[in-house]
């Protein structure tokens, strides 16, 4: 896995981002992203895609 350099805000940021994902019944563990995982993202968060997205894969 590679490390990635953020600030404490950015990181606030990815663990809330993951967090409702989770909450959303997105992710349910998965070791990759599937293309369903992936729809659902743009479904529900249609403004931010690509954050969330970067949130689940790092």
């Amino acid at each position: 896995m590679k490390e990635y350099k953020i600030s404490e805000k950015s990181a606030r940021d990815y663990v809330g981002r993951f967090n409702g994902i989770i909450e959303k019944g997105i992710y349910k563990g998965e070791n990759l992203t599937t293309t369903s995982m992936r729809k659902n993202i743009e479904k529900e968060y249609p403004n931010s895609i690509s954050h969330y997205l970067l949130a689940l894969e790092r």
